[in-house]
């Protein structure tokens, strides 16, 4: 069945809150990642190495390469134009969603490293699966990556030759296809950045559905072009696949690739909605915990477009609706907190809004939640009185006397004027010189002599005077105060829950 409504996706997120589903990554989820190294590219490439006119059977230019050159010489051109030395959160989107949807088990074909560094970035565990001894390895609680064609690290399971189908093919009873024929009589298959141009994979599935065709639960494909080419196909083969036209879905997408992403993402919402409602009734335990949304390079561009010209309330609306229960991914955090940051200086210039929960479901990692800390503390210089929870940070009042020296930095690299309104504000913390144990030189003379000078004028006492004969401020940047303080903040890693 062709899907060329958002609406039809509902059945497929719910199969996979079910947790009835399992990911099959194809090279199309990879392609940015190593410059656009798909199937097509590299068997150009090895044309171009051979002396030979474009070829569209990889496998028989890859065996003329290998016969010509030698195996040693095949992987290790491979490896050189598909490792990925660095995961890109903003190119590699389609993998951070899939991550998110918690499978426990993703197939895969691609024989490069994007997965694996995607969970290793986040703090996830993952057991990779290449051959039969690895199974050995696997831990409970692992999520599972079954590489179909073989790892780059180990040369002798990569399958991408004619004699390596043709091998693979002969043993019927290669242990990863009895584990995928397993999966496919009772869960769904879900194609991802794959045209089914493989010719082992199709045959795998024409085989599994002769063999086992009253139990099987079907597959989906999420296609980034020719999707009525591919369903045509599929039904002609006898194939029970549902094909998503992602161009049908977000005709506005600037590009193929980015209309799976944002299928992936839609995906991702309805799951998390999903399994967010489940847990409802179980909300100290909840069985799928984590995230329900996870924010795209396309969604921040957005905002960071078209906040500033809106009001101050419909913005700061705005910002709560497109970020709460997100993931944020790391490379995007910076800019994520320059958001908050420029909607925190129209606050002092315009006038104060309800922040209340503005940044309650904003999951940072601990860097970047101390750089937002400080920003949201300069609301208090200017008579905010509710107070502002930033998640990731510390609490302690040790912590708070850094982010209170940290917002006076700000403020005073930008030249505004500090009000009595902070020493106010201070006072009413019950801060007290023995907070600033703990705390390494020269932060220590630092946010002394920043509450010196938030004190000076007020009638308040200042709470860190008391046995302090006072310094003179030193001349230092925020950025300057922000690095030496951060060695003194007793920071918590955040990694992202396990499924």
């Amino acid at each position: 069945m062709l899907i060329k409504d958002a609406t039809s996706l509902d059945g497929l997120a719910a199969e996979i809150a079910d947790f009835a589903v399992v990911p099959f990554i194809g090279s199309g989820c990879s392609a940015r990642l190593t410059t656009g190294a798909d199937w097509d590219t590299v068997t150009a490439m090895f044309c171009g190495d051979l002396g030979i006119d474009r070829s569209t059977d990889g496998p028989g230019v890859a065996q003329r390469y290998e016969d010509r050159f030698g195996r040693d010489a095949l992987t290790r051109r491979l490896a050189e134009r598909l490792t990925i030395k660095e995961f890109s959160d903003e190119l590699g989107t389609a993998h951070l969603a899939l991550m998110n949807l918690s499978f426990p088990a993703v197939y895969t074909t691609n024989v490069e490293n994007a997965v694996e560094l995607a969970y290793a970035k986040y703090g996830r565990t993952l057991s990779v699966v290449a051959h039969l001894e690895d199974l050995k390895t696997i831990l409970p609680g692992n999520t599972v990556l079954y590489k179909y064609h073989g790892d780059l690290s180990a040369p002798d399971s990569i399958v991408w030759t004619t004699s390596d189908y043709s091998r693979r093919e002969s043993d019927r009873d290669f242990f990863l296809n009895v584990r995928l024929r397993s999966d496919l009589l009772v869960k769904r298959l879900l194609f991802v950045g794959y045209s089914l141009r493989d010719p082992h994979v199709v045959e795998l599935f024409a085989q599994a559905y002769s063999l086992y065709r009253p139990g099987i639960r079907g597959g989906t494909v999420i296609a980034a072009t020719h999707a009525e080419e591919l369903a045509s196909t599929l039904e002609r083969m006898g194939l029970d696949f549902d094909v998503i036209d992602s161009n049908a879905i977000f005709p506005n997408a600037k590009s193929p690739g980015e209309a799976v992403e944002r299928i992936l993402l839609d995906i991702l919402g309805r799951v998390g909605g999903i399994r967010a409602t489940r847990d409802l009734g179980n909300l100290l335990t909840p069985a799928t915990p984590g995230p329900s949304r996870m924010l795209s390079a396309q969604q921040l561009e957005t905002l960071e477009t078209n906040l500033d010209g809106i009001s101050l309330t419909h913005a700061v609306n705005g910002f709560r609706q497109a970020f709460d229960r997100s993931a944020i991914p790391l490379d995007l955090q910076e800019r994520v907190v320059n958001l908050v940051a420029g909607m925190v200086r129209r606050a002092r210039s315009e006038g104060l809004v309800d922040f209340r929960g503005l940044l309650m479901n904003l999951q940072l990692e601990p860097k970047n939640a101390v750089v937002l800390a400080c920003h949201a503390y300069t609301l208090y210089a200017v008579g905010l009185d509710t107070p502002l929870h930033v998640p990731g940070i510390d609490e302690h009042r040790r912590s708070k006397i850094l982010y209170i020296a940290g917002a006076y930095t700000l403020l005073r690299d930008a030249g505004e004027t500090i009000g009595l309104e902070f020493a106010d504000w201070i006072s009413k913390q019950s801060f007290g010189a023995e907070d600033l144990e703990g705390i390494l030189e020269p932060t220590k003379t630092q946010a002394r002599a920043v509450f010196a000078e938030i004190f000076k004028g007020s009638l308040r006492e200042d709470p860190l005077s008391r046995r302090y004969p006072g310094h003179r401020l030193p001349e230092m940047t925020h950025n300057d105060f922000f690095r030496m303080a951060m060695d003194s903040l007793p920071l918590r890693t955040q990694i992202p829950p396990e499924p």
